[in-house]
């Protein structure tokens, strides 16, 4: 497709309502000019995703919910990753304030997993990555993503899922930690919903991905969704050094919470809960807090309808009737408001 009917496809999409929704509800009617009902557009965007971006730095929630009629909780786990393109990365998966169940780290020479002897990379990772443009039996995996052992690596290397063939459904467009995505369905067959994608707008990186599996049920099997990611900025070496005393953890990364700390955690039944750079919808939204995960409260404003939390080394707004706090009220101070 020429660049400039991709980019006319892409600026057709209508832009629908940024609220959470809970991810029970019906596949919503898309509200789209019919010419959108191709899948072209975005599959050129997840095949060239690769291109678009250097480095990335995030935290990612990946839940595995029970089968239904099966009482049981849901399983979390919490991936945080560093990537410089082509070939150095670190992963960290945890269970939310445990230890870590698995480390990979590489420094573009050598890799090693969890407390494995240091291995050389393949060298495949320093030639180009080319995938194939059309659907076939065979799917080519990003090699590098292919090495860090979690499924969020399909959504930072997305060009394996748009090989698959089927189609794509364009249904609108959000906001998700603090970045623009396109909302996607995809099935193997026309109407079936197996995957709902969060596309960022600008680097094809999925955001957001719920599995309906193969029978297309009407509640996602499982979800991962980034709480925080950004794109394109410095880090330092010792992030990939293998030789590092003090190889970080998910304890450093999120330090568990004093029992007695003002915290709060998503209400049940909501899906996520978006934090804002101030106590209003009119702010930017910066980060999603997904449930399970605790936020420690550091202020709220003077209204008391908004509270003000520290998550992943940044500090946001919540709304209040969204989440559950836990710790004395009153003894969280009022913090002066952000200009929007």
């Amino acid at each position: 497709m020429k660049a400039k009917t991709l980019l006319t496809v892409i600026l057709s999409i209508v832009l629908v309502s940024c609220a959470p929704a809970s991810i029970f509800t019906p596949t919503p009617t898309p509200i789209l000019p019919p010419e959108l009902s191709g899948d072209t557009a975005i599959q050129q965007l997840l095949l060239s995703s690769h291109n678009r971006w250097k480095s990335l730095r995030g935290s990612a929630t990946v839940t595995l919910y029970p089968p239904p009629g099966v009482t049981a909780e849901a399983q979390i786990t919490i991936a945080q990753i560093w990537i410089e393109q082509p070939n150095q990365a670190k992963v960290i998966v945890a269970p939310p304030q445990s230890a870590p169940t698995h480390i990979f780290i590489s420094d573009g020479i050598n890799a090693r997993w969890n407390s494995e002897p240091a291995q050389p990379l393949p060298a495949n990772l320093n030639q180009p990555f080319n995938p194939p443009d059309v659907p076939s039996d065979t799917v080519y995996l990003h090699p590098l993503g292919g090495m860090l052992g979690t499924p969020v690596s399909d959504l930072i290397f997305p060009a394996g899922l748009a090989q698959r063939g089927g189609e794509y459904r364009l249904t609108g467009k959000e906001a998700l930690a603090g970045r623009q995505t396109y909302v996607v369905e995809w099935g193997r067959a026309p109407g079936q919903l197996i995957d709902r994608f969060w596309v960022d707008t600008q680097t094809g990186v999925i955001l957001r991905q719920q599995n309906y599996g193969k029978e297309s049920s009407t509640t996602p099997n499982s979800e991962i969704v980034f709480n925080f990611i950004e794109f394109d900025n410095a880090m330092p070496a010792e992030v990939f050094d293998l030789n590092s005393p003090d190889l970080p953890t998910l304890a450093t990364l999120q330090p568990a919470l004093p029992s007695d700390a003002p915290q709060l955690s998503v209400k049940p039944g909501i899906d996520l809960v978006n934090v804002r750079s101030g106590p209003s919808t009119m702010y930017d939204i910066i980060a999603a807090l997904t449930p399970k995960q605790m936020a420690r409260v550091v202020g709220k404003n003077q209204e008391g309808d908004w509270w003000q939390i520290e998550m992943d080394g940044k500090t946001g707004w919540v709304f209040a009737e969204l989440v559950d706090f836990s710790g004395e009220a009153a003894a969280v101070p009022v913090v002066p408001t952000p200009s929007p």
